[in-house]
């Protein structure tokens, strides 16, 4: 799911029964990549290991910065979406359809969309979800190279991109990327669209 104060477009999320995720439950950062997914300035709405309906994301949801630095706003579909790292295309997945919102959260698992993943020289993969790519397996790619474009695909309320890293074992690991929203310091979401914690209600 993607949201934004800004748009104003879309629900409020749903509010985990245990409460907000406190950052010290999470993996610490294990990447930094050098480059943005957008050509324009981005804002990450979710972080890391959980979102408050879930409990498990593993990834970050990204959409653009509104300039003001206090929110995000939903990116049109079809906007370019770029390599933060060079690498080699191991899956390209298209033609997945849109999953009804918002009962597909409740899915499992999830329906992904269409996706993207690059393997990167460490052994490790990104993987851009929600966008139908513009590159075929086996394709080596350079940082900031286009390799799709957003769209509907897969459970979503809006457009967005949501990207995860993985080791070479497929676990989740934790990153950031070079956007406008600070790492959490207390709570998963602080400082993002959705920050309603207690710590800082909307």
């Amino acid at each position: 799911m993607i949201c934004s104060r800004q748009a104003k477009r879309c629900p409020q999320a749903p509010v985990n029964p245990n409460g907000p995720a406190n950052v010290n439950n999470l993996t610490p950062v294990q990447h930094n990549y050098p480059n943005r997914p957008f050509n324009v300035a981005c804002w990450i709405t979710s972080y890391f290991d959980a979102t408050r309906a879930t409990g498990a994301h593993h990834a970050d949801d990204v959409v653009f910065d509104n300039g003001s630095g206090t929110g995000g706003t939903i990116p049109p579909y079809g906007t370019p979406v770029y390599a933060m790292e060079a690498g080699t295309v191991t899956a390209a997945v298209s033609g997945q359809p849109p999953a009804p919102y918002p009962s597909c959260l409740n899915s499992v698992p999830r329906p992904p969309g269409d996706y993207v993943r690059i393997k990167t020289s460490d052994g490790y993969s990104t993987i851009y979800f929600h966008m139908t790519p513009v590159v075929s397996v086996g394709d080596v790619v350079s940082a900031e190279q286009q390799i799709g474009t957003l769209d509907a695909s897969g459970c979503q309320s809006h457009a967005h991109l949501h990207v995860a890293r993985r080791d070479p074992n497929g676990n989740a690991v934790n990153f950031t990327i070079p956007c406008t929203n600070p790492i959490p310091t207390k709570f998963l979401d602080d400082g993002t669209t959705l920050d309603n914690d207690p710590e800082n209600p909307s």
